[in-house]
């Protein structure tokens, strides 16, 4: 980009289209990098991101995509990151507001800052996140896989990433939903089993429903508040179980699994 904090493809059209070209760079080494910018930002009016691929964008806040309506399909997103010092950040390879993404690879990127980061693959906001691999992804923060704070969540695999501080796999919170996905081992490097929980469910509206969690080293799910865990199937110890429904219980949350 020509001017310093600019994204590094713009689409602001609903008729606009990308296809088949791979944005690549700007590194921090040697160069400025490209605060509050990304790889490829759609806005609200954004239009079709296909066949594409968003590797190696290094910036201090923006993911490899920022998209806040549009579409994002048969687009793969990888080793993006954050090589700056900067705290909260929101998604290494995909900030998603709004739009849908779907049939997409989101994998081998990180959110390693200071404090406060969030979903080293994804960080969900709003609009729909399906179809997709979300694997070998790493936070510094709070989840590894994928943050969902609003929007949904549904038909992905998510897998193979890892955190330092909690939440391995998947934080689900606020008005998250959560459906028809698999979590299959992530795990953290803390050393801490209890909180490197492969699925993390808070928030009164959060809903968590037809879920597989299992192969995941350390803790399955933790319910940190009340929200909704249901027809899930997770591979748990029995003290794990005897927990969990202890926890269910503090927090009120309605469970069938």
């Amino acid at each position: 980009p020509k001017i310093y904090g600019e994204p590094m493809v713009s689409i602001t059209d609903q008729g606009a289209w990308l296809q088949g070209v791979t944005v690549s760079g700007y590194s921090s080494i040697g160069e400025r990098p490209l605060l509050n910018s990304c790889g490829i930002l759609l806005s609200k009016t954004g239009g079709t991101v296909t066949n594409c691929v968003v590797d190696g964008v290094q910036g201090v806040d923006g993911p490899g995509i920022q998209q806040a309506g549009g579409l994002v399909v048969d687009t793969v997103v990888r080793n993006n990151s954050a090589p700056c010092q900067n705290i909260n950040k929101r998604g290494g390879g995909v900030n998603l507001s709004g739009g849908l993404m779907t049939r997409c690879v989101i994998t081998n990127n990180d959110t390693v800052v200071l404090t406060g980061s969030l979903g080293g693959g994804a960080f969900v906001s709003g609009g729909t996140l399906e179809n997709s691999f979300v694997c070998g992804n790493e936070c510094s923060g709070s989840a590894g896989g994928v943050c969902c704070v609003g929007g949904t969540v549904r038909n992905c695999l998510i897998s193979d990433n890892t955190v330092w501080t909690a939440v391995a796999g998947v934080l689900v919170s606020e008005s998250g939903r959560f459906y028809n996905n698999t979590i299959v081992g992530n795990g953290g490097t803390n050393g801490c089993a209890s909180l490197n929980a492969a699925l993390q469910v808070e928030g009164a509206t959060a809903l968590v429903k037809n879920n597989i969690v299992w192969g995941n080293p350390d803790c399955a799910v933790q319910i940190a508040a009340a929200g909704e865990f249901v027809f899930c199937a997770v591979d748990m110890k029995k003290d794990e179980i005897k927990a969990l429904e202890e926890n269910y219980a503090k927090h009120e949350c309605p469970v069938v699994s």
